[in-house]
């Protein structure tokens, strides 16, 4: 502003008599930076939106507009409006880690003046459950083998390590292998039946987090031929009677029942 101010001089005398000046004061406006108030450090996890309002406070008159940015060097995804709201959503790619951002005020004054904070952002590392590829249910022959490979994701960073097993209460015989190759041969004794198997992959993050399928596998029965134990050959005079008994076993359970025949062109009256 431009001020007028009279400067005036006046002596003793009778009558006394004075002089004056009246000058023109010009106040030039010098612009004060704002002060960003205090922010300080942040920690989020991975995939949880971090939100916060920077403030801030200009002892201009008449009062400026205040504008808040970010300088470059934030990480991908960072934001913050003019006004003031900072939001970011660290990805799983951007944990862990610490980041640096220095969130700044810009007045409008001229020059334009601005105050800056850096603060640290720490990412926390968020373990993600794999995911285990359906693999559905099966079916096989007794004495067969039963082989597949279960495969599973995992979307966190860095790469974690995956297991397969087994649940408890699998047949006995199936297993399968860290990398998960499953292999099963039910025995004759296994068949027919179903067969609930609960197969689980495993993370190695903290705390370590699972995914399974309880997969349905048919055992269909498969009949065995009896063994007919020798009988050789024999001897028998005419008119004497030819007596001997046949005996045979057969792998097949549940047991089957086994029937004792002769086949045609048996002699008259053998029987």
């Amino acid at each position: 502003g431009t001020y007028a101010i009279t400067v005036r001089v006046t002596d003793d005398g009778t009558p006394a008599l004075s002089a004056f000046e009246t000058i023109q004061v010009t106040v030039n406006e010098v612009n004060v930076a704002p002060v960003l108030a205090a922010i300080g450090n942040k920690s989020v996890n991975e995939g949880v939106l971090l939100t916060f309002t920077a403030t801030a406070t200009d002892a201009d008159l008449p009062a400026q507009i205040l504008k808040y940015t970010l300088d470059a060097g934030a990480p991908a995804g960072a934001s913050i409006t003019a006004a003031g709201l900072f939001t970011w959503t660290p990805t799983e790619a951007q944990g862990p880690g610490t980041y640096a951002i220095t969130v700044r005020v810009t007045d409008d004054g001229t020059p334009a003046l601005s105050a800056f904070e850096t603060i640290q952002v720490t990412v926390n590392e968020v373990n993600v459950a794999p995911v285990l590829g359906a693999i559905g249910n099966k079916s096989v022959n007794e004495g067969v083998l039963l082989t597949f490979t279960a495969t599973a994701t995992d979307a966190d960073l860095p790469a974690q390590t995956l297991k397969y097993t087994l649940d408890a209460g699998a047949p006995a015989g199936a297993s399968i292998t860290p990398g998960g190759l499953f292999t099963w041969t039910p025995t004759e004794a296994q068949g027919p039946g179903t067969y609930a198997i609960t197969v689980r992959v495993t993370d190695d993050g903290t705390p370590a987090l699972s995914a399974f399928e309880t997969i349905q596998v048919t055992v269909n029965e498969v009949n065995v031929a009896p063994v007919l134990a020798a009988i050789g050959n024999k001897g028998v005079n005419e008119g004497v009677l030819l007596t001997f008994t046949a005996t045979a076993t057969d792998a097949d359970l549940p047991a089957q029942t086994l029937k004792y025949t002769l086949d045609a062109g048996a002699p008259a009256g053998a029987s």
